[in-house]
Parts: structure tokens; C-alpha cells; sequence
């Protein structure tokens, strides 16, 4: 049976969704090794080789070098066979409206399918920040004239939810804690049962729960997923949790120093005696 993997862009900086395409150093049915470098990615904070994670040939490759892509976009697929097919992605309405999107409008493909779901006009979103599905659900009506959701007037600024329960989630709790000020929820992971306890901090659910824990007047997550030999599961809840309308604090530790000078990004976390 052939075996692929597909080779997706990276996030380098959570506030910036998109990458550049700095350099492409292989082509389509090129044969690769295992560590061989595809491309240079690039934003304006940060630089990033993307490697091949196994031997194989370069298919489906559609981008070139100067490219934006928005991170979790496809690169390529690393395969077996030089004449191994990618599978078909179903054809949907999308098709006929990602190339006539207003000028200077960023949205995911989600937000994309649920904006001509419900006939939005895309020329009133908008432009410049990353349109989300939980921006289209804010701000447009549905059938009929009834408001999909209303704008958040039960907001709670001290609410904070931890997704993700490992070990780097059990650090995340304490630097919570240490910093305080936080009303913390609790920790929302794919992989632990409903109840349980996360040093003391009850496990609310899985990724399901969070348009529930949102529509309670949480806005603030902590993305508690270690990234340590597979990145793409961190940048996966991040992305998880942009579409579902939560924001990101930035948490300093108090035994951690940061230089006046320096410039902290949302969802930085900086951790003892840093």
C-alpha cells in the first residue's frame, strides 16, 4: 500500500497567520531523503526550514517561492511513488469564489464555506485582520433575520481555559497560578476523561466544548499542547482555537525577567526564573 505525508506550513508567529515562501528548493516528482529541506518560510519576526520527514518523491506541489500562505496550508505530500495521486478533496461551492475575493480580504476557508452558506456579502468584511467563523457568527445575520449570535456582552476578562492537560499543561497551570488574577475554568483536552483532575483543575471536555464554554463568557485560552517533535498538533489548536473566537494573554511568571524594551507577543509564555 503507498504511503504519503503531507507536508503542511508551519505557524511561526501567532500573530501572524500567514508565511512567505522565501525559497523552494525542490520541484514536483523530485526524489527527496529524509531531512532533505522543501522550502524556507519566512515572517516578519521569524525564519523556518520546512524538512521531509521520510525518503519518497515531492507530489502535489502547487506553490513557488514568493508565495503567502496561510499556516496549515498544504506544501506537498512526501510519497513513495513518483506517480502516487494525492486524494480528490471534494468539490464544494468554495471553488467558485476563492478567486473573486475583495482585494486585501484574509479569511480561512471555514469562515469562506459559512459565509456562502449563509449569502454574506464579502465586500462588508472586514479587511485586514483574519476573518474567522466566529467573526462571520458575530457580526451577520442569519435566515430570516435572526442574529446567529449576538455580540459578547458576557465577557468575563478573568475567565482563562487551558487546552491541553500533559505536562507542559501542568506547567501552564502553575504559572497561573503563581501570576494570579485569573479565574481558571479549567483544562479542555482530546485525550483525558471528562472529571478529571489536572492538579486540582477539572477536565471540562474536548475540543467540542468550547463553542459551550464561549458562549458562557470565556474568551481567553492558553495553548497548553507541547510542541517537542510534532509541531503541527500545537498549530492545530491554535488554529482551533482562533476559529472558535478565543484570544490568547500573554503570561510572565513573577520570578522571570523581561527587559523594558522587549515586545511580547499574545499567547507568549515566559516561565521561572526566565
Amino acid at each position: 500500500m503507498p504511503n504519503a505525508v503531507e507536508v503542511l506550513i508551519p505557524l511561526l508567529n501567532p500573530n501572524e497567520p500567514e508565511v512567505q515562501i522565501s525559497a523552494l528548493f525542490v520541484a514536483e516528482g523530485q526524489h527527496i531523503e529524509d531531512g532533505s529541506v522543501l522550502c524556507t518560510v519566512e515572517t516578519t519576526k521569524s525564519t523556518a526550514d520546512i524538512t521531509a520527514q521520510q525518503d519518497g518523491y515531492v507530489v502535489g506541489l502547487g506553490v513557488a517561492a514568493g508565495d503567502l500562505l496561510p499556516a496549515g496550508t498544504r506544501l506537498c505530500w512526501v510519497a513513495d511513488r513518483v506517480d502516487w495521486e494525492p486524494p480528490q478533496a471534494p468539490v464544494t461551492r468554495d471553488t467558485d469564489i476563492t478567486g473573486t475575493l475583495p482585494e486585501g480580504l484574509r479569511i480561512t476557508q471555514p469562515a469562506l464555506s459559512l459565509a456562502q452558506e449563509l449569502d454574506v456579502d464579502l465586500s462588508e468584511l472586514p479587511v485586514g485582520p483574519l476573518v474567522t467563523e466566529a467573526i462571520i457568527r458575530r457580526t451577520q445575520m442569519g435566515e430570516g433575520g435572526v442574529e446567529l449570535r449576538a455580540m459578547e456582552q458576557d465577557f468575563n476578562p478573568q475567565s482563562l481555559l487551558i487546552y491541553g492537560g500533559g505536562g507542559h499543561g501542568k506547567a501552564v497551570i502553575e504559572l497561573i497560578q503563581a501570576i494570579g488574577g485569573y479565574d481558571l475554568v479549567g483544562v479542555v483536552d482530546d485525550g483525558l476523561k471528562k472529571g478529571e483532575q489536572i492538579l486540582g483543575v477539572p477536565v471540562l471536555g474536548s475540543k467540542d466544548k468550547l463553542n459551550s464554554l464561549r458562549d458562557e463568557g470565556v474568551r481567553l485560552a492558553v495553548n497548553a499542547v507541547g510542541g517537542v517533535g510534532d509541531v503541527q498538533s500545537r498549530v492545530e489548536v491554535f488554529s482551533r482555537l482562533v476559529e472558535a473566537g478565543y484570544v490568547f494573554p500573554t503570561l510572565i511568571h513573577p520570578t522571570a525577567y523581561v527587559e523594558p524594551s522587549a515586545k511580547l507577543e499574545a499567547g507568549v509564555q515566559v516561565f521561572p526564573h526566565a
